[in-house]
């Protein structure tokens, strides 16, 4: 389903899975704008979806050749077509295995760009990552940072060997991020049109103490219900000696609070009965009351520490 303008009926729009959080769908170019392919276009047109993707992907393999790489050392290729379909490339994946690459892995950082390495080049994957976190950063208009491998089956999602695992994890936690960014966006503004609504708490991106990995958190504070995202780690208002942090809202705001950060499974082992699953995409939960002086003690037994 297509997101709907505000008091508008969503439109359905058919897609195919193809890996991870991937689908493909069909778009159609009116002069030198694209509009998505809809159920209402495909029964205007008497073709249904499968027939109408045997067309559009004949219709991409005329317009791809192969020589459209572009090379970019250590080993990476990038999709150098620059006519907006260089992520549907996936959809060919004869292209790709025509490159030679051992062991193919794409990322899709953007919705026009295509990056593709060998899934044994250690030097090479490590310049994905830091490609993809470099095109990222400068767009708002993102597509995916999980890696994909080609498998005979077709794509599937890709485990980084160990070496380059923290960069990708740590795109990853920052494509999440931003992904609870833009929802909080669109959450946000259909409250403001319908009047009331719950908080909508931010997915923050912050280094971790131990090692300095990437950790997305979310801040819960009591007496208000919250649409908390699930997130690595949680900050919960809580009563006690710590001190007084200066903790800040999104809006920069002293909460003038006490946190205590837990992680998102020790939250859930002591809590998971206050927070009601939603419909939303990425999960949020609702909060259904805040945690008991008990809760707060078990969970400051594995606390983290403060925010």
């Amino acid at each position: 389903l297509a997101a709907p303008a505000l008091g508008e009926p969503p439109r359905r729009l058919p897609a195919r899975q193809l890996a991870g959080e991937l689908v493909a769908g069909l778009v159609v170019e009116q002069g030198t704008s694209m509009a998505r392919v809809g159920e209402a276009e495909l029964a205007a047109w008497g073709v249904d979806f499968d027939e109408a993707m045997r067309a559009a992907l004949h219709n991409l393999r005329e317009r791809s050749d192969p020589r459209g790489w572009l090379r970019h050392d250590p080993g990476v290729r990038v999709a150098g077509w620059q006519d907006e379909y260089e992520p549907s490339r996936l959809l060919l994946p004869e292209l790709v295995r025509g490159l030679g690459l051992p062991d193919p892995v794409a990322l899709l950082p953007l919705r026009a760009s295509l990056l593709v390495c060998s899934g044994r080049d250690e030097l090479a994957l490590a310049e994905m990552a830091a490609m993809a976190g470099r095109l990222v950063a400068g767009h708002r208009h993102w597509l995916s940072l999980a890696p994909l491998r080609l498998a005979e089956s077709g794509w599937q999602p890709f485990e980084p060997p160990p070496a380059v695992a923290r960069a990708f994890e740590d795109l990853r936690r920052s494509g999440e991020a931003r992904a609870y960014q833009e929802q909080k966006a669109l959450i946000e503004q259909r409250h403001a049109h319908a009047g009331g609504g719950a908080v909508v708490a931010a997915a923050r991106l912050v280094r971790g103490d131990e090692d300095g990995a990437l950790v997305t958190r979310a801040w819960w504070p009591r007496g208000v219900e919250v649409l908390l995202p699930q997130v690595g780690q949680v900050a919960l208002e809580v009563s006690g000696p710590a001190a007084r942090l200066g903790v800040r809202d999104a809006d920069g705001r002293d909460l003038g609070a006490q946190f205590l950060v837990v992680d998102w499974a020790a939250l859930w082992t002591v809590a998971a009965g206050l927070l009601e699953p939603t419909a939303h995409a990425p999960t949020r939960y609702r909060t259904l009351g805040f945690p008991d002086e008990a809760a707060i003690r078990r969970l400051r037994a594995v606390a983290i520490g403060p925010a």
